[in-house]
């Protein structure tokens, strides 16, 4: 499904904007400019026909990554245990989920709801979370029964928090999932808990589960990463004190966990900001810096991000923080962790929402990012 309109729009938008856009022909070498002002080139040249630009320095490394629109299969597994009633964390990520399947930018993505734990007595096997409560499928389309089955649910005070069983089942179902859907789909399961798997489901006898651990959390993340189709896991903590879900969320390949602490504030703002976090790095709005790099000839805290589609290539402006992305989100992009010294595994690209929403809306093409030489 797309989204967003074609990249002439996107030109007509980002021309309208503070900066502007052009496109231009390198008319003999000289560098090109996204817009007349301090930011520009000092030999811009702007005209009609342009396809191609060249950076405001000399390029010391540069990182190509295509672009498409990729189907993205998204299970949500919900923890409904009762310790979720302290503080309305359940009415806080009951609401938020509501609003994240609701949204318009979901719209195209395919999601199924889970929830633990299950039912007595079944709730320690994987079957008892190997069928969803509702399966994956097309928003906004399913809309409505997600939000149906979000309205029935409400918090067990019993049967504990089997975590070992809810995961690797939710885990198992989206893997078959993604594999009956075809090589070009993505998989991803959005885990949101408020705490330690306990005493329930120990033995490592119930139903084909591991024992009830963090450890074994962590083993069954890791294995679905590093499987065939590559399943993440993203953690999503409702609450304080949940450190130990950067373990889980690390060797399911989404890097840290999400850490919402409704205690403080009971809206679910944070936790919709968190769901659209994952959704958007998900699809590939972040983008990392080179690995294996020499810092004495690269320097990664400058540098220039354009987009190819249909042979033109347009500038996605920097800017220096989230904050300054325009009120509706904008078109361009700002340093996570400006100024990185060492080895820049930190300092990532990150897209502005109007880029990013025009990304996940369906633009195919190629992201180009260059790097300064470390001279510059």
């Amino acid at each position: 499904m797309r989204l967003f309109a074609p990249i002439s729009t996107l030109v007509a938008a980002l021309a309208a904007s503070s900066c502007g856009v052009y496109d231009f022909v390198d008319d003999g070498g000289r560098d090109a400019s996204i817009c007349p002002g301090p930011n520009c080139p000092p030999d811009a040249n702007p005209s009609d026909a342009s396809i191609s630009v060249d950076p405001p320095f000399f390029p010391c490394r540069t990182d190509d990554r295509q672009v498409a629109l990729i189907p993205l299969d998204i299970l949500l597994l919900l923890d409904e245990s009762g310790s979720m009633l302290a503080d309305s964390k359940w009415q806080a990520v009951k609401s938020a989920a509501e609003g994240f399947v609701t949204a318009p930018t979901s719209n195209g993505l395919r999601v199924g709801l889970q929830y633990f734990p299950g039912r007595y007595p079944a709730y320690c096997t994987l079957a008892e979370y190997e069928a969803p409560a509702v399966p994956i499928s097309l928003l906004p389309e399913s809309s409505f029964n997600l939000q149906s089955s979000l309205a029935s649910q409400n918090v067990s005070g019993s049967n504990g928090s089997p975590t070992v069983p809810a995961v690797t089942g939710s885990l198992n179902y989206l893997r078959s999932y993604v594999s009956d859907a075809g090589a070009d789909h993505k998989g991803i399961l959005v885990f949101a808990t408020d705490g330690l798997p306990d005493y329930s489901c120990t033995s490592g006898m119930d139903g084909g589960a591991l024992p009830n651990n963090v450890a074994n959390i962590v083993k069954v993340a890791e294995e679905a990463y590093n499987g065939a189709p590559s399943i993440q896991t993203f953690v999503i903590g409702v609450g304080a004190n949940l450190g130990f879900l950067n373990e889980v969320a690390a060797a399911g390949g989404s890097g840290s966990a999400l850490l919402v602490d409704v205690g403080a504030n009971t809206s679910s703002d944070s936790f919709v900001r968190a769901l659209d976090g994952i959704r958007r790095s998900a699809l590939g709005c972040d983008f990392a810096p080179p690995r294996n790099y020499d810092p004495a000839v690269v320097n990664i805290n400058r540098a220039f991000f354009t987009f190819t589609e249909n042979q033109k290539e347009i500038v996605f402006p920097e800017v220096p923080s989230e904050m300054d992305c325009s009120a509706d989100g904008g078109f361009g992009w700002y340093f996570t962790n400006p100024n990185q010294t060492a080895d820049g595994g930190s300092n990532v690209i990150r897209l502005c929402k109007g880029s990013c929403d025009y990304f996940i809306g369906g633009a195919t093409g190629t992201a180009r990012v260059r790097y300064a030489c470390s001279t510059q």
